[in-house]
């Protein structure tokens, strides 16, 4: 019985679980403009996309993520913006990811991780 209870135990506490290499995640509220281009850039350099739709309208950022592979999630605020709650959601996302990923990145959906090997080329993403 200790022996089934100390193997349970290694197996539900991570330390035999594969993480992911990588991941970045935004949140977005009516964007598609600038999310297609994070959306771009980031698959390149991340395994995984996550981005989560606060309060968007647009079912053009639906379509994007799932051009680009990206995982989308719905979140909702009454407020059109709080620091507060995005600071919150982002954390209680990041802590979730932190489960699956060795690395994890957060970015607005205005702000781009650049590889510094092709840092050239970003000036062409922005017209």
């Amino acid at each position: 019985m200790l022996k089934h209870a100390q193997d349970a135990k290694t197996k539900f506490s991570g330390e035999n679980i594969k993480k992911k290499d990588k991941c970045i995640f935004t949140i977005i509220r009516n964007e598609p403009v600038l999310l297609k281009i994070w959306l771009k850039n980031h698959k390149k350099l991340f395994d995984n996309i996550y981005v989560l739709f606060h309060q968007s309208a647009s079912d053009l950022e639906e379509s994007l993520c799932k051009q680009y592979g990206a995982t989308y999630f719905n979140v909702h605020n009454d407020e059109s913006y709080c620091w507060i709650w995005l600071t919150d959601t982002a954390n209680k996302f990041a802590s979730f990811l932190l489960n699956s990923y060795e690395l994890i990145a957060y970015s607005d959906v205005d702000e781009i991780i650049v590889d510094p090997k092709n840092l050239l080329r970003y000036p062409k993403l922005f017209p």
